[in-house]
């Protein structure tokens, strides 16, 4: 039988403050970009945004336009959104681990508490990302 590391060993990381996505026309996406906790759930769902949002703009190239430029928008307008999911998944780690300073150990707390972020989270649907990764690049 294999023996079973201690869970402990595993540490949930973020990075609060990343640098950013694009040096030139190289581009990160997906954890490699914007690392996450996984209390939220929303790690791939990410990633196939990145690749939609990315494929989209360099799509919309022309043969005049810059590929770097079509990047510095896909980081531009995603590191704001990314950055809200990223906290918002390691509070709600914190909530789940009773330890957030609002929710404490009521079991209560955290459902009202979650409401307002869930209905952010709702709000970010990849036809709005979209939009306005393309709205910035016309710019």
């Amino acid at each position: 039988m294999l023996q079973q590391a201690d869970p402990k060993t595993y540490l949930q990381r973020e990075y609060k403050s990343t640098p950013p996505y694009v040096k030139d026309r190289v581009c990160t996406m997906s954890d490699a970009a914007h690392a996450m906790t996984p209390f939220i759930a929303s790690g791939a769902a990410n990633a196939f945004e990145d690749a939609m949002v990315l494929a989209a703009l360099l799509n919309a190239l022309s043969p005049s336009e810059d590929i770097a430029g079509a990047f510095r928008t896909y980081d531009a307008a995603g590191r704001p959104r990314y950055q809200t999911i990223v906290d918002t998944s390691k509070e709600l780690g914190y909530m789940r681990c009773g330890v957030n300073k609002d929710a404490g150990q009521d079991p209560r707390k955290p459902l009202q508490i979650m409401g307002t972020w869930w209905e952010f989270l709702r709000n970010l649907h990849n036809h709005g990302a979209l939009d306005k990764f393309i709205q910035m690049r016309r710019v």
